[in-house]
């Protein structure tokens, strides 16, 4: 039985509270407490029942009682002889707890996740004592006005680690990351959240959990691209399941980029540096579209010039370099245009038809 010790209840711990609505309060200054249960027994032996004597249960009767230490005019969470008076004087019954005490002095009250009685009673005698040389005591009584109930409190679940089950990027500035348990709100941890770019921290805006409680949505301040590498870090510590199990940390795991991007030319970057090259750039990774060179046109001054290759850009896969035997100069007003499909990025995404599309000319 040594494992059950820390089972059994100090007496001390346990306080009578009373109150006329939802907050109870315990009686001031109080040296012992008391709560009976009795069952009235009714006898029903007839000259059939023989020598024994038969009987019955009848009705249940609770009774409560306290001694304490004389006090008025308190001003803690707690009833004086003052307070009792009122509450015995007014013939109504208050609402009464008999249960481990949950806080500190003078701001006491019923532990409810403890198992504690409850029900109406009321005061039927208040007692004080005052003997010379000693210091005055108090008596009450308390009878059943109404059922009493035990609650017992229904633990927790246990706490469940969560296990980290991936990172989606569902759009351009969000990621949702699964675990294979319902979460707690993570939004007041935003710090213990990071996310890299192609190697480069990114600003975080929130931290929310899903809809769908298995799942938290992250979001970026900025957009990724698809083809960016995206990788996600999270410090343990503070993240935890809904059942209160704490998150081991993740460091640097990848992010799956599930988005597809619509294709669209980057105006202030579609440049002509070069006397026969012309760079135009994208707003995500691209594909080569070397075969769809015939999708492309140039012009000149509004005079089509001969295209002769369609790359994409050696230094970065978001722009493509569009080449001519044309000998491009100072002054000629370029333009472009593109078929519908004629570039896809690597997420499958394709362009819109672009028409005569301004080029700065920077020869």
């Amino acid at each position: 039985m040594a494992a059950e010790n820390d089972k059994i209840v100090y007496g001390g711990s346990m306080m009578l509270f009373i109150g006329t609505g939802s907050t109870l309060t315990p009686l001031a200054f109080a040296t012992s407490a008391k709560f009976d249960l009795t069952l009235d027994i009714r006898e029903i032996s007839s000259k059939d029942s023989g020598i024994w004597k038969e009987k019955a249960a009848g009705k249940w009767d609770s009774k409560a009682s306290a001694d304490g230490l004389t006090s008025f005019g308190l001003t803690g969470n707690t009833n004086g002889i003052d307070e009792l008076f009122t509450l015995m004087i007014a013939r109504e019954p208050v609402n009464m707890s008999f249960a481990i005490a949950s806080g500190s002095t003078p701001n006491w009250s019923p532990d409810l996740a403890e198992t504690y009685l409850s029900g109406q009673m009321i005061i039927s005698s208040l007692n004080l004592t005052a003997n010379d040389n000693d210091t005055s005591t108090y008596s009450i009584t308390l009878e059943g006005a109404s059922a009493i109930s035990m609650t017992v409190p229904v633990p927790p679940p246990p706490a469940v680690i969560p296990v980290f089950g991936g990172a989606d990027a569902n759009a351009t500035n969000t990621i949702l990351i699964s675990f294979d348990i319902a979460m707690a709100d993570p939004s007041a941890h935003l710090a213990d959240f990071s996310v890299s770019v192609n190697s480069a921290n990114v600003s975080l805006t929130s931290v929310a959990l899903d809809t769908d409680t298995t799942k938290l949505l992250l979001t970026l301040a900025t957009s990724m691209i698809t083809g960016d590498t995206v990788t996600l870090s999270i410090v343990s510590g503070n993240i935890q399941s809904s059942t209160g199990g704490l998150l081991a940390e993740l460091v640097d795991e990848p992010v799956t980029l599930g988005f597809v991007v619509v294709i669209k030319p980057v105006v202030s970057l579609a440049a002509c540096n070069d006397p026969n090259k012309v760079l135009v750039v994208f707003n995500t990774h691209l594909e080569d579209p070397s075969s769809n060179m015939g999708m492309f046109d140039l012009y000149v001054g509004g005079m089509p010039i001969e295209i002769t290759g369609v790359t994409l850009n050696p230094i970065a896969d978001t722009g493509v370099v569009i080449a001519t035997s044309e000998t491009l100069v100072t002054g000629n007003i370029i333009t472009f245009s593109l078929d519908a499909g004629a570039v896809r990025s690597t997420s499958t995404g394709l362009n819109d038809e672009v028409l005569n599309h301004a080029v700065t000319n920077m020869l």
